[in-house]
């Protein structure tokens, strides 16, 4: 007989910072004017710019409109009189999770989804009609 004494988990792996991930964390929504896209409509915006610094990470980027995008510049928010909707964060979900919370999953799946990280998360962006998997699949094509 073995005893398991201790239990290392798998690290998490890593979400990319991608174009598509960006418009599923903000929900295809401009983030200075709450305006939905499609993702031909949207943007990426640096909220401190690149050309003052700015990184390309979760924290600095978020999903804009064009007229959203070209008002502010290269400025900063605030010295385009510009608020965000909400902070921008790094996702606790995967692309792979967001497949499983689409439209038409298994309803077997349910009771193992409720229990993941980033459960909840998911479950809000397709309420809110963030699109079918179908969508984000051919977006990222």
């Amino acid at each position: 007989m073995l005893q398991l004494v201790a239990y290392d988990r798998m690290p998490r792996t890593t979400i990319r910072l991608t174009r598509r991930n960006i418009f599923l964390r903000d929900g295809y929504t401009c983030q200075y004017c709450a305006r939905r896209g499609t993702p031909r409509d949207l943007n990426l915006d640096h909220v401190m710019p690149r050309s003052r610094g700015g990184p390309m990470t979760w924290e600095n980027v978020v999903c804009s409109c064009r007229v959203c995008n070209l008002k502010k510049g290269g400025r900063t928010p605030p010295e385009a009189n510009m608020r965000l909707l909400r902070r921008p964060v790094r996702p606790r979900w995967s692309p792979v999770l967001a497949l499983a919370f689409s439209p038409g999953r298994p309803a077997e799946w349910e009771p193992f989804l409720a229990s993941l990280p980033g459960a909840r998360e998911l479950q809000t962006l397709w309420e809110q009609g963030v699109g079918t998997v179908h969508d984000v699949m051919a977006e990222s094509a």
